[in-house]
């Protein structure tokens, strides 16, 4: 209450609205001060900061140098800032031109395999919407591993929306990509606003050329020609730039080299938006091209299918340390009991929440290294460590003996970390040999497979 009293009523004085936006950005750095806690301050689109707000209810009197606003802030030790923001170039212009020597610039990279599958079951099971590991891989590759793209997807609107089949996730996909769909809708608006800052045919042209042919860098000559622009080459260069700053357009590798953004599915949405615009096509040639283009698409799917099965035992694996993750990293008596639901061997007293957790855990004990597939210790002291052993065969059960290796290694971790309780699971995507449950059973050792573990877990 007492950090909220100073601006109270201040709103309503036009006078003060300065010294208002002045105590609420150095209002971070004063409470980490005054506490001695640290304050992370993370603004995210930052870009629009300069763009999109205004002095007065009538939005004409544009802040167009909002962002020098925080040239004292951004120097906070005790309250550091992280600005974040979809259009790169544009963030990073701002950065430096009204903020230098404030920030360090990183690009984030595409996501790996991996984590782009992560990204699919973490919103699946945000939003409650079943997936399969088959699915799940599907719809990374179709969104170009892209988290907004993932997520969209996955919580679109479409009507009968089904992602635990392939067709159902194509439908999703091409109803993302209709006047209907977020994805559509959010691109259309990032388009737009490109083409308002050089609202020009050659503008659109260059950019239309760039993004069909987006696999390799062109000289401003080479695009001139294959264009045939009545322009100079200066003015087409000055053209580009303009557009490289919104990130439709590349810089290349010298300055006169320019490629075509390499996000396919905007690309993909200019074509659909702009081509009959520029090149003065017919709607059946229109029509005729984005059939080639889903022709194209259903080609690139038949690759990510034979893809996929080559790495779905993979997947398979990512998909059930997934599970476990979700389990153990969460707290309450539901999600225990249905952890409990999903192995066998594991004792109904046993409480398992509330977990931190290490994937690909190296050990080396007694002169003997081995990998842990997942290691996870309790927050709290007096509950056990948990050893997770993944095997992803594609037909193979597991055998007796690999049950006997994994259990030689839980009996090292457990003179390791003596006395704390240490409980083993095993986990085989394709279940185990007859011989394997036996001994399993007979030593109280526990287990599970990839039909138990998956089943609900959404």
């Amino acid at each position: 209450m007492a950090v909220i009293r100073p601006f109270k009523g201040i709103f309503y004085n036009q006078e003060k609205i300065d010294l208002t936006w002045d105590r609420a950005q150095r209002a971070p750095h004063r409470l980490a001060s005054l506490t001695g806690e640290y304050v992370l301050q993370i603004i995210d689109e930052f870009q629009y900061l300069n763009s999109r707000i205004y002095r007065d209810q009538a939005c004409t009197n544009l802040m167009g140098d909002l962002a020098n606003s925080y040239l004292t802030i951004a120097e906070s030790k005790v309250a550091p800032v992280l600005c974040a923001g979809s259009y790169v170039s544009w963030l990073t212009r701002i950065l430096i031109h009204h903020l230098p020597g404030r920030f360090r610039i990183i690009k984030l990279k595409e996501l790996e395999i991996e984590e782009a599958i992560e990204c699919v079951y973490r919103y699946s099971n945000y939003y409650k919407v079943e997936v399969t590991p088959e699915t799940a891989s599907y719809i990374s590759e179709l969104c170009e591993r892209h988290p907004f793209y993932i997520g969209t997807l996955i919580r679109s609107a479409y009507p009968s929306k089904e992602l635990t089949t392939l067709k159902g996730v194509e439908q999703v996909f091409e109803y993302e990509l209709s006047e209907d769909g977020e994805i559509r809708g959010i691109c259309n608006e990032y388009i737009e606003g490109t083409f308002t800052k050089v609202n020009e045919k050659n503008a659109k042209k260059m950019v239309l050329f760039l993004v069909k042919n987006n696999d390799r860098e062109y000289t401003v000559m080479e695009i001139k020609e294959r264009l045939g622009l009545d322009l100079e080459q200066d003015e087409i260069i000055n053209k580009l730039r303009v557009l490289s700053e919104t990130d439709l357009v590349l810089k290349g590798s010298s300055s006169i080299d320019f490629r075509g953004i390499r996000d396919n599915i905007i690309a993909r949405i200019i074509r659909m938006y702009y081509e009959r615009e520029i090149e003065g096509i017919t709607k059946e040639e229109l029509k005729r091209r984005l059939q080639e283009e889903n022709k194209r698409k259903q080609e690139e799917a038949e690759k990510i299918l034979k893809r996929k099965e080559m790495i779905s035992r993979y997947h398979r694996g990512r998909f059930a340390e997934y599970c476990i993750l979700y389990y153990l990293e969460r707290e309450g008596e539901k999600l225990r009991d249905n952890l409990k639901e999903r192995v066998y061997g594991l004792d109904k007293d046993v409480i398992i929440e509330g977990y931190r957790t290490m994937l690909r855990y190296q050990v080396t004990l007694e002169g003997k290294s081995f990998e842990i597939d997942l290691y996870a210790k309790s927050k709290k002291e007096a509950k056990p460590i948990l050893v997770w052993e993944s095997k992803n065969y594609k037909d193979k059960k597991v055998t007796e003996g690999e049950v006997k290796e994994f259990e030689e290694k839980v009996e090292l971790i457990k003179k390791y970390e003596y006395p704390k309780e240490v409980i083993g699971i095993f986990y085989s995507s394709s279940g185990f040999s007859d011989s394997a449950i036996m001994y399993m059973k007979s030593k109280g050792l526990i287990y599970t497979d990839y039909n138990t573990l998956w089943k609900g877990f959404v």
